[in-house]
């Protein structure tokens, strides 16, 4: 028997004898909801809508047909079940005019009949995208805008118009002009100084997906289209800040229809699941049954087939699930009737799974649009709802939008988050394309179950296989998976809680069974990967020395600094007053000062605090700050601090900072109260309230009338910790024990789950550092320098189990957890410059 053949038997014998069939293993369940209703209350079929990287969804321009349309823009935020109009609809203000050139212009506007649409544009002249249909759209969270590209109206052909939306300011940056106000093409216009070469438009309702990751716009396939792949992406030669990069024809079938949301990228690799065929004399269209299922890897723009899942459709929507680790398909039904058919694809493991009449009541419906909000869910809004014999609801029904929340589950036996092991060498693949150049340093950027593949296999035949070329075995296996059949899973009910083998002994096991509650062994997960943003130094960042200073995302996704010591300015480790704010997804943090050291006597500063709470009210759209140790320069007189001297700061224990207007405000309606070191800052947005966790007791302020109600903890515990994480309606922290406890903020008990496994140290404390991951909890080790030992590890409170991470290079004696799913650290210590953090760590997690 050759060792291909008998590395395939062992990999059979293990599939089949440890971790039974894959339903057996692991599965999906999904439930929905409806949402508020939208203000867009038309017909709002071929809809765009994207998720903005605070966690929002903005939607609109879409056709409601009529001649004009409505071209508003709406922003859904999942906190408060609101949606919000960004901009007003100016779609009846159009005017049309005759000639080849097919131009028109807006109507002015009235200061007095038109006061609103006056006010807004700020005088009579309409800057506005006009509506489209069958257009390209998406958002770049890099520049925090929404792009579209070209598409129709009833009135004249494609391209027309193309536009650049700001979600800072809620205006259109940047519009291509008509026809008769130009010489140059559309799209050209539109690239103009913010996209190098040429590109474009592919065609009608073409697929696109955008990769946060690599700042990446992929765009391909539609209506007609035949040509190959658009990609707008980094220019690193500049000054544009993209270039038009491109890739050939696409193997799949061409003319490729109704796919303009069948697209999702996971990291640097779009997925791709066809919609439907045009054929020759054929009236449209055809509906393959399965459709076929590629990837595509951007970076060395090669396709690869998967297996086959789902049935084409009409306008169906694919989205990336990163807390599920999945892919939700939803809708592929056929033209004109409305489907509920939903499908889920398992990254982990590369199975299909058909949830198709799992969920009660799912409605039926096509030509919508969608996104995943991480820890929200799948979000849908637009396209057309129909009854269950098919039917069309009617207009309205294009107001409603839902969610469809997904949950893994596991089988008997099964570890939770991890897959079958993957073969190492199965037939080849029936579509062969270049393989993509190796990857540096495999070992560090293997997933859990690559790994748990190569030791099964090495435990099956007695010996280690270098960790490369099992990676690579490994993933060979899952990009020349045979597509001729479907891999499908059923969906299968959530079992309680499996029981695992216990594993290996760690060191210093003792010390942690003597540290707290304990739990079953902790599994070994994958190493987070880390990019670097550099700090450009005061006054646009801190710089130097700097510690305890508090990270929290505000609006547009930005990371705002708030507390801590650094260097730099006036004064030196003092519990700084200034405010700075960063993007943690461009490369370069695109930093500023947002508020200096000193404020105004109307709008005082809050006065040197060095530990502090720190939440984002997305209500009143300001950040709250408890102080917590403050102290003034070189001493802890007052006297020394010219800006408290001036009544330009203020000791205040709570106070709010809008981002907008970049002034402090102390709320007049607050009790400031004092209960020492503040770490915490939790927001309620269910109850309106503000958390912070001390060591007895978890103490609320109502932020509606600024009164504080205090509950009591257990225990003779110091709680003093670095952050805490609020979880669906939890808040979770580490006690100085290292173990995790839990409060729920609706019956105000706590719970005590168990120590963070890695050591206790014998003398001293510990603070960790508790991040919200999906319906998981991150936990970090806060380290002042480089050098000190670094731990990481994700708790499943449903599994009770710990998976321990590879924490890599990242370090930094704060951190938070970003919207876009991103883990950010920073900071070091105050002991020189060994102890000096020079970046901001942002870290991808496995």
């Amino acid at each position: 028997m050759s060792l291909r053949a008998a590395l395939w038997c062992v990999w059979m014998v293990l599939v089949l004898g440890v971790t039974g069939s894959h339903a057996a293993g692991a599965g999906f369940t999904a439930t929905y909801r409806e949402l508020a209703r939208s203000p867009a209350s038309f017909e709002t079929v071929w809809y765009s809508g994207a998720v903005t990287k605070d966690g929002k969804f903005v939607y609109g321009i879409g056709h409601s047909h009529n001649a004009y349309g409505n071209n508003g823009l709406w922003l859904y935020d999942p906190a408060t079940d609101t949606h919000k109009s960004i901009f007003p609809d100016t779609g009846n203000r159009w005017r049309w005019e005759a000639g080849v050139d097919k131009s028109g212009h807006w109507d002015d506007l009235d200061r007095v009949a038109d006061r609103a649409l006056y006010d807004f544009f700020g005088g009579p002249k309409i800057t506005a995208l006009t509506t489209r249909n069958n257009h390209q759209a998406f958002y770049l969270p890099a520049r925090n805008e929404f792009w579209v590209l070209a598409g129709t109206t009833f009135h004249q052909s494609s391209p027309y118009f193309g536009g650049r939306f700001s979600l800072d300011t809620n205006r259109w940056e940047y519009l291509s002009k008509p026809w008769g106000e130009k010489t140059v093409g559309d799209l050209a216009d539109f690239s103009a100084g913010v996209i190098a070469g040429s590109g474009g438009w592919v065609a009608p309702n073409a697929a696109t997906a955008v990769c946060p990751d690599i700042n990446t716009v992929v765009l391909f396939g539609g209506m007609s289209g035949t040509g190959g792949v658009r990609i707008i992406e980094p220019n690193p030669a500049g000054p544009e800040p993209y270039q038009w990069g491109s890739s050939a024809k696409p193997p799949f079938h061409h003319p490729a229809e109704n796919v303009r949301h069948n697209a999702a990228c996971v990291g640097d690799t779009v997925y791709f699941v066809e919609g439907q065929r045009r054929v020759p004399n054929v009236k449209c269209c055809t509906t393959p049954d399965p459709a076929t299922f590629w990837k595509f890897h951007v970076p060395t723009r090669k396709w690869t087939q998967l297996a086959s899942g789902p049935p084409g459709g009409y306008f169906a929507v694919l989205t990336y699930d990163s807390e599920a680790r999945a892919l939700v398909d939803y809708a592929p039904g056929s033209t004109g009737a409305g489907s509920d058919k939903l499908w889920v694809y398992d990254l982990l493991d590369g199975t299909w799974h058909d949830l198709t009449g799992t969920v009660p009541n799912l409605p039926r419906v096509d030509m919508h649009t969608g996104g995943y909000i991480p820890g929200f869910g799948h979000v849908y809004k637009g396209g057309r709802r129909f009854k269950a014999d098919g039917t069309s609801m009617g207009y309205s029904a294009s107001a409603l939008m839902m969610k469809i929340a997904l949950r893994r589950v596991h089988g008997p036996g099964a570890p939770a988050a991890l897959a079958p092991p993957t073969p190492p060498l199965p037939p080849p693949a029936a579509v062969s394309t270049p393989e993509a150049p190796a990857a540096a340093a495999p070992d560090r950027h293997r997933s859990i179950a690559e790994r748990v593949a190569e030791k099964r296999l090495a435990a099956a035949s007695g010996a280690a296989a270098p960790p490369s070329a099992v990676s690579s075995k490994a993933t060979a296996a899952k990009d020349a998976a045979p597509v001729a059949d479907r891999k499908v899973a059923k969906p299968v009910p959530a079992p309680p809680p499996a029981s695992r083998p216990a594993a290996a002994p760690r060191k210093k096991a003792a010390q942690i069974a003597q540290a707290g509650p304990s739990a079953p062994s902790p599994i070994q997960g994958g190493a987070i990967r880390w990019s670097r943003i550099p700090l450009p130094g005061y006054p646009r960042s801190p710089q130097g020395e700097m510690k305890h200073q508090r990270l929290v995302e505000g609006p547009g996704g930005r990371v705002y600094i708030l507390g801590g010591d650094f260097g730099g300015g006036p004064q030196r480790n003092i519990g700084r007053q200034a405010v700075f704010s960063f993007d943690p997804l461009s490369a370069r943090g695109d930093w500023r000062m947002e508020a200096p050291e000193c404020g105004t006597k109307d709008n005082p500063v809050h006065w040197h605090t060095d530990e502090a709470g720190v939440a984002w009210d997305a209500k009143r759209r300001v950040l709250w700050k408890l102080a917590g140790m403050e102290y003034g320069p070189g001493s802890k007189d007052p006297a020394e601090d010219p800006c408290l001297s001036a009544g330009r700061s203020v000791k205040a224990k709570v106070i709010a900072f809008d981002p907008t207007t970049k002034l402090w405000t102390v709320p007049p309606h607050v009790k400031q109260t004092r209960f020492g070191y503040v770490t915490n800052g939790v927001i309620d947005p269910v109850k309106d309230e503000l958390i912070q966790i001390t060591d007895k007791a978890v103490k609320h302020l109502s932020l509606e009338t600024g009164q504080w109600t205090s509950h009591g903890l257990p225990g003779d515990v110091i709680r003093f910790n670095a952050i805490a994480a609020r979880v669906g309606r939890d808040v979770y922290w580490c006690n100085r024990k290292q173990v995790l406890e839990s409060y729920n903020l609706d019956t105000h008990k706590m719970t005590t789950h168990s120590v963070a496994p890695w050591p206790v140290p014998a003398k001293g404390w510990e603070m960790q550092m508790v991040m919200p991951y999906g319906d998981k909890v991150l936990v970090v080790r806060p380290t002042s320098d480089a050098g000190t030992p670094r731990y990481a590890a994700i708790y499943d409170p449903a599994a009770k189990r710990w998976t321990t991470l590879d924490i890599g290079a990242g370090w930094g004696n704060t951190g938070m957890m970003h919207s876009s799913g991103k883990v950010i650290l920073m900071g070091g210590g105050i002991n020189g410059p060994a102890y000096h953090n020079k970046q901001v760590w942002v870290g991808e997690l496995p």
